[in-house]
């Protein structure tokens, strides 16, 4: 039997029979409820729901005449057995939730919904859906409001998934399984009851038994992606890809666009006048380290111009020479589209495939069959039965709440504008609420009025940095600009950035993912999953977790265009938060306002934080085992960290091929202990001595560092505040680093000087551009002076308080600087003085 048909049902000691109903009592917060008009009741699986089976539950059962009431301990479900469907006449549901009685009846509509997700963003503008064709003509006004689809969650505590129309599951001689559509004329309701109250967490890892965990896509997938929808040709890409190369600049996926085949919606056939070599290509971009997606639209069917038109057509016993219709609900058809048409290129190189289609949500509601979530699951299939250890790949929308096992999510023709940065940035988090932790947006978005700012684009940009997938894309406009190096300075090196500092997040985001796959918990997470009881959680979408360590808050307004600074005004939750982007250690439970630079992605995390990461201009490659590891200790009296690895490419992880390593550090006096365990647990490629770097953020100068006892070196940057100390560890031993310090506060007289270097370096290329040559004007270099202090610092670190100290003592000498500049250079003043003042009025705040 197949595995996936063998946890359809529930124990029949957990169901309770009465008249038409039943009710199988999954776990003590979920049951199921069914209503059949002839009684007969169906355990298959659905395309939604894989597995019911969650171990036998302890219940008690009273029945009174036409009355019946089950007590899970949890739930108390009273039913009235009235012969008629169900209804608020017959069923209802109670619980307790902070003390007070909740009481659900059949059919009750709840505002309090967290929502979920959608099946994409296809041309939405923040909150609304335009009408594509309105938007070609410019008729910007047609639209409708988007609609997100309710969740698991909830405030009211409870939530209802309908499940009464959706296709069943049944065995199959070549996928394995197939689909049934229910027929429409049988009446019956298929229900399933969530009452977690609160418990966010509890509620979604039943979620994840019912619909399926998200498994963890391979690791290339978590590096940087590049795509456009553009003509390309083989030797445009292979300049393109160069670039990347030259500019040490990682790339690990490379997506080539619809203009692959041959012209047409739909292509399975390479266009030769494009890529007259498609095997040399395809070997070209792997000999380079990279991975290939292609583009598919194939609802249209196999067409006479395709390679393989007369063997399909054979196969299919047709004499048509029209075609052959796209049949999704064919198993003859389906296999030959991956025999004859996808399977073959795969062979060549090609990884997967970008399966960009769309369906109708109101024929889906009436027949009860999704086709995306059909061909996502046979593309899964088609993976798994070629290549049973390989981790399959499935790029494309959202079919429905199996979507959770099928990544990566594609979110289609978002509006490039404002409002959509800001919603997809919610819209990622609530998707958690639907087990959808694996969105890749259009980043710098798809459909554009105008060419996109290099603002909005770096902003956008820093949003892939802590999202599931980072991959930049765009329609096919001339000025639909996505490639760093086309973009003026001081952008250009900001987006390059970017895709360093995603690179070296890697290691991060992808244990935190690995921890997924047994919770159903998503990497990205709406911040009310830690805090439901907080009124502030659920009102600050712009922010959510990042993994258990990260609070991510990226910009999603515009700068002001005088001081080139974008106000931002965040929650933060109880306790302590140290600001990643500068330096500032801050008190939660309460609001606080920054300004932030263009480089600024905030990144919050708790004192003590340690962070794994990787080596920015490395690909992430196929291997989950970092290479050359960096331990980032932010500033806290203790923390610890368990780092996760993998082979990054099999499934061997999901039946325990993975090492765990757990890192340590506390304070005693003025020393620092830093311990990494010895690795636990085996897998492919993992190495017995790495590189090792710790990196210990806004620090002081260290007086001394032993590593096992023994003296080692150090280096200290005093530009960013940190102390590095290299090593090669042997992963297998407990490590020990003592890291000593003459001061008593080792951190905390440079909270918030990294922020203030960072402007004071603004404020030296801001003088240094308005000087010009004119005669000399006093203090015409002071600016330059100060900022320089860090680099002074990194040549003689003992000097870090005196160099401190002169920052503080010149700093109000430079708005008169400034003013004196300005008035020599009159018109040909280069810049605002609302910049400069306002860049002196944050560096004097952080150095407070």
């Amino acid at each position: 039997m197949n595995e996936f048909l063998k946890t359809a049902g529930v124990p029949p000691e957990n169901c309770v029979l009465c008249g038409n109903v039943r009710f199988s009592i999954i776990e003590p917060r979920l049951i199921r409820i069914e209503w059949s008009g002839d009684g007969v009741f169906d355990d298959r699986p659905t395309q939604n729901v894989r597995a019911r089976n969650m171990g036998n539950c302890s219940f008690s059962v009273q029945r009174n005449s036409d009355a019946l009431s089950i007590d899970t301990g949890a739930l108390q479900i009273l039913y009235r057995n009235d012969g008629k469907p169900l209804s608020a006449d017959n069923l209802k549901i109670s619980f307790r939730m902070d003390g007070k009685e909740v009481c659900w009846k059949y059919g009750d509509s709840d505002p309090l919904n967290l929502k979920g997700a959608a099946p994409e963003l296809d041309m939405v503008d923040g909150d609304v859906k335009l009408d594509l064709m309105a938007w070609v003509r410019r008729e910007y006004k047609v639209s409708k409001k988007l609609e997100i689809e309710d969740g698991l969650l909830s405030r009211s505590g409870w939530s209802v998934f309908d499940d009464s129309r959706t296709a069943v599951v049944v065995e199959h001689p070549v996928f394995g399984e197939w689909f049934e559509k229910r027929p429409a004329e049988k009446a019956r309701q298929d229900i399933y009851f969530f009452g977690f109250g609160h418990d966010y967490k509890a509620a979604l890892l039943c979620g994840a038994k019912l619909f399926g965990y998200q498994p963890l896509p391979p690791h290339y997938a978590f590096g940087y992606w590049f795509s456009r929808y553009w003509a390309y040709s083989d030797t445009d890409l292979e300049e393109l890809t160069g670039q990347f190369s030259r500019t040490q600049t990682p790339l690990d996926v490379l997506v080539v666009d619809t203009d692959w085949h041959l012209p047409g919606w739909t292509g399975f056939t390479w266009d030769k006048d494009f890529f007259p070599d498609p095997a040399g290509f395809l070997k070209s971009m792997k000999k380079k380290g990279l991975h290939l997606a292609l583009n598919l639209h194939p609802e249209r069917g196999v067409a006479p111009h395709e390679k393989s038109f007369n063997e399909f057509r054979k196969a299919m016993g047709s004499a048509d020479d029209a075609g052959v219709p796209f049949d999704i609900e064919n198993p003859e058809f389906m296999d030959l589209y991956f025999k004859l048409l996808l399977n073959p290129e795969e062979r060549k190189g090609v990884d997967f495939w970008w399966m960009d289609s769309r369906q109708s949500a109101d024929e889906v509601k009436k027949s009860g069959f999704s086709p995306v979530s059909w061909i996502n699951r046979l593309h899964w299939l088609d993976q798994v039965r070629r290549n049973p250890e390989k981790r399959p790949v499935v790029f494309s929308t959202r079919g429905g709440m199996d979507g959770c096992r099928y990544p990566l999510g594609f979110s289609a023709d978002a509006c490039s504008t404002w409002a959509t940065l800001a919603k997809e940035v919610e819209f990622t988090a609530t998707s958690a609420n639907v087990l959808s932790g694996y969105w890749s947006h259009d980043i710098g978005g798809h459909m554009e009025l105008e060419a996109t700012s290099p603002e909005l684009y770096l902003r956008w940009m820093q949003f892939g940095v802590c999202s599931p997938v980072l991959r930049s894309h765009s329609a096919k406009f001339e000025y639909a600009e996505r490639l760093f190096w086309n973009f003026p300075a001081p952008y250009n090196e900001l987006l390059r950035n970017e895709i360093l500092r995603r690179h070296r997040m890697i290691p991060y985001i992808y244990g935190e993912c690995s921890k997924g796959c047994n919770t159903g918990i998503s990497l990205c997470r709406p911040l009310y999953y830690e805090y439901p009881e907080d009124e502030n959680a659920y009102r600050n979408p712009g922010e959510y977790f990042l993994g258990d360590s990260i609070l991510a808050a990226p910009v999603t307004a515009q700068m002001d265009p005088e001081t080139e600074l974008a106000k931002q005004t965040l929650w933060l939750p109880p306790g302590e938060w140290y600001d990643i982007s500068t330096g500032m250690l801050h008190s939660g439970g309460k609001y606080i306002t920054e300004e932030r630079m263009l480089s600024d992605l905030p990144l919050f995390v708790r004192p003590g934080t340690i962070l794994p990461e990787a080596e920015g201009t490395e690909p992430a490659g196929a291997s989950g085992v970092v290479r050359n590891l960096t331990l980032s200790v932010y500033p806290g009296e203790c923390g610890e960290y368990e780092l996760y690895e993998d082979d990054g490419e099999s499934t061997a992880y999901q039946t325990g091929a993975f090492v765990k390593t757990k890192i340590r550090h506390w304070k005693e006096g003025n020393v620092r202990y830093i311990e990494i365990l010895p690795a636990l647990g085996k897998c492919k490629g993992f190495l017995r001595h790495r590189s090792l770097k710790l990196r210990l953020h806004g620090v002081v100068l260290a007086e001394s560092v032993k590593i096992n006892g023994r003296a080692a070196g150090s280096c200290y940057c005093g530009e960013t505040f940190t102390l590095s100390i290299e090593l090669l560890a042997d992963t297998r031993k407990c490590t020990r680093i003592e890291v000593r310090y003459k001061e008593k506060e080792e951190s905390a007289p440079l909270f918030g000087w990294l922020a203030a270097s960072k402007r004071l370096k603004r404020l030296a290329y801001l003088q240094n551009r308005t000087a010009g040559c004119t005669a000399p004007v006093k203090d015409d270099r002071l600016a330059q002076k100060i900022a320089h202090f860090g680099r002074r610092i990194t040549l003689r670190p003992s000097t870090w308080k005196k160099e401190c100290g002169l920052v503080k003592e010149l700093l109000p000498r430079l708005q008169p600087s400034f003013e004196e500049l300005l008035k020599v250079r009159g018109k040909l003043f280069p810049f605002s003085m609302v910049e400069v003042k306002a860049l002196l009025a944050e560096t004097e705040k952080y150095l407070q």
